[in-house]
């Protein structure tokens, strides 16, 4: 049982690292825009 939680919260954390990594990408790509937009 404690095996099966620890392996619980380690894929949860995995997901949440690859969900801040996607919102990581959409906010570079954002703010790269932002930056063109303002110096055009």
């Amino acid at each position: 049982m404690h095996r099966a939680h620890q392996r619980a919260v380690l894929q949860r954390s995995e997901t949440e690292l690859q969900r801040s990594r996607q919102v990581g990408i959409e906010g570079h790509r954002a703010l790269f825009f932002m930056q063109r937009v303002a110096q055009i």
